[in-house]
């Protein structure tokens, strides 16, 4: 029995053992790179962390993808946990309506369901949970902090719509089962596709970068 091997991370070593395949992450080395150094008759896998860039990895073409992650892990420290159980709780509840996570960035995620839906939205950057490290970071770098928290990526975490009604009963029930608070941020409203960005009762347009993994 054959059992091809498959490398994680290391082209040079996929290369120097002349192994079956390669398999990268988001943040190692281009597909394109990979596969123009291994050649075409290599086994090359990707890693995807959501609809998007599982759409985009069949664009391109590999030869299969990992989800991941689905559980959090302990050898890799640091590493964002994934709110799975969460997610799985709060879908059961009826007045919860959309869901995903902000990865991508609030701007550009926050569009998704708004285009799914045929609404618009209202946001108030004043209201976003921003760390106190965060603050002081921005504020040492000359950072735009309305920017990174507008457009910056957090893996993991849950943006969702929740019925104004229902909101009081899910967060009461989020504390008593997650000891986690929920925030809310802004409003649906009737529109288009539009993101109403608001900061101490005005309308602000943050400068914006919305992250891709593909492109950026």
């Amino acid at each position: 029995m054959k059992i091809p091997l498959i490398i994680n991370d290391r082209l040079d070593i996929a290369l120097a053992k002349d192994a079956e395949g390669l398999h990268i992450g988001q943040y190692d080395m281009p597909y394109a790179i990979a596969r123009r150094l291994l050649g075409s008759d290599k086994i090359i896998g990707l890693s995807v962390e959501n609809f998007e860039q599982a759409e985009q990895a069949n664009k391109i073409n590999v030869d299969y993808i990992g989800l991941s992650p689905v559980f959090a892990t302990g050898t890799k420290p640091g590493h964002p946990e994934p709110h799975v159980k969460e997610g799985i709780w709060l879908a059961k509840y009826p007045g919860v309506h959309a869901m995903m996570d902000v990865s991508d960035g609030l701007s550009s995620d926050l569009s998704h369901i708004l285009k799914a839906s045929g609404k618009s939205a209202v946001v108030n950057l004043e209201k976003l949970p921003v760390s106190d490290t965060l603050k002081r970071v921005a504020l040492e770098q000359k950072w735009n902090l309305d920017k990174l928290v507008s457009s910056g990526g957090e893996d993991y975490v849950l943006l969702c719509t929740i019925h104004a009604g229902h909101y009081e009963k899910i967060n009461s029930a989020s504390r008593a089962t997650f000891g986690k608070e929920l925030f809310p941020v802004g409003e649906i409203i009737d529109g288009k596709n539009q993101i109403l960005w608001m900061k101490n009762g005005k309308q602000v347009t943050p400068d914006k970068h919305e992250w891709n993994h593909f492109t950026a």
